[in-house]
């Protein structure tokens, strides 16, 4: 019964979660199908946890500890009203509540739920495919039922590594999953390109496990980064070069204005819906008046739609503080990978590859599009895809 319920919200999530998002016909409106899903899976892992007597794991209780403090400190120290404290919170929580349910969960998928969660990755694929040529075959264009480019990108590489997560992870295998992520590129988005990059040499030059400090794994994690940045060098000369010496492009100056936060606010940060989510583009933080960004464009009050459009500036919000839990809690990730054979410390890296690389220039880590990724990166530390795996080799 656990199972199913994970299967099922797996099966759906792609289709409603990501393809049709922004689908908005009269009373049909997906937009809040994430937190739908991730509150419906919480609720449904503490049911678990209290009758069917499901453990948390002891670094959850971290996290929910630290949550706790962050919404009491941004309340009460920082005086934020408490429905955007919250209306953030929620936001910020939701990768991580899914990554922990997951983990608590240790969802066991049949052979038959697998096969059908892989044909709806590569239908996901095919239909990515088909808005592309449907609307014009033109780069960074709207999509079908309201696609971006971004948006058609990390779809594509969620439908991709979860198909190659749950497939047989052999030469056919590879090449289904190399078919389907490639579709993302006709995105056009730069990042995409550069995540690319990176995958492909993990996928094909990667022959064993990297130490976590060793001369091998700074050379290849040299190669991944230079690599990625060569690909997509117009986009990051533009914003993370020379953006940064013109102040009227929004998100170089985030970024500046991220790192004076962090010293201005020691060590807490500035605290819940301040800066660089979207609860301070819905309710206008006082911040962007104090580091005068109100009058960049997008990022006034009137037409704030670039105050979330990255992860890593949105980390102001919790200090030095927070960008030593965020830096540790993947470390420990990495820790995690590494413990698994060479199969799956590779999909591993695809997903910290995606989810770090995507926070650079998207807010993918907190968004709709990253649960599926926060999901898959569950079923791998559980062991959930090795036991399923083992369960099938041993049949055959």
């Amino acid at each position: 019964m656990r199972s199913k319920f994970i299967y099922w919200l797996m099966l759906l999530y792609i289709p409603f979660g990501c393809i049709l998002y922004n689908l908005n016909i009269g009373f049909i409106n997906l937009q809040y199908y994430d937190e739908i899903t991730t509150l419906a899976l919480l609720i449904y892992t503490l049911y678990n946890v209290i009758i069917k007597r499901c453990s948390f794991c002891r670094e959850s209780y971290l996290f929910g500890a630290v949550a706790l403090f962050y919404l009491l400190y941004s309340v009460l120290y920082q005086n934020i009203r408490f429905n955007v404290a919250v209306y953030d919170l929620q936001q910020q929580a939701k990768p991580y509540i899914v990554f922990y349910c997951f983990i608590t969960l240790k969802p066991f998928f049949s052979s038959v739920q697998k096969r059908n969660l892989c044909r709806v990755a590569i239908a996901s694929g095919a239909f990515l495919l088909f808005s592309f040529f449907a609307t014009g075959a033109h780069i960074e264009s709207t999509y079908l039922f309201g696609m971006s480019g971004g948006s058609i990108a990390t779809t594509a590489l969620a439908a991709g590594i979860l198909y190659y997560a749950l497939s047989d992870k052999d030469k056919h295998s590879r090449t289904i999953f190399v078919i389907i992520i490639s579709i993302g590129l006709l995105g056009g988005k730069s990042k995409m390109f550069g995540e690319y990059f990176a995958i492909m040499l993990v996928l094909f030059f990667l022959h064993r496990h990297l130490r976590m400090v060793s001369l091998r794994t700074l050379l290849v994690v040299m190669v991944l980064v230079v690599g990625g940045i060569y690909v997509a060098w117009d986009k990051f000369n533009y914003y993370y070069v020379e953006g940064l010496k013109n102040e009227e492009i929004a998100r170089p100056m985030m970024y500046k204005a991220g790192i004076d936060i962090i010293c201005d606010y020691f060590p807490f940060g500035s605290g819940l819906g301040t800066f660089g989510t979207e609860a301070s583009r819905q309710y206008y933080s006082h911040i962007y008046y104090d580091y005068g960004l109100w009058n960049i464009y997008g990022l006034q009050e009137t037409n704030a739609s670039f105050a979330a459009d990255a992860y890593f500036p949105s980390l102001a919000e919790f200090g030095i503080v927070g960008v030593m839990l965020f830096i540790l809690f993947w470390v420990k990730r990495y820790k995690n990978f590494r413990s698994y054979p060479l199969a799956y410390y590779k999909i591993g890296l695809f997903l910290f590859i995606v989810l770090i690389g995507d926070a650079i220039a998207d807010s993918s880590y907190v968004s709709n599009r990253g649960v599926m990724m926060w999901a898959l990166m569950g079923l791998l530390v559980s062991g959930s895809l090795k036991r399923m795996d083992c369960v099938v080799v041993k049949k055959k």
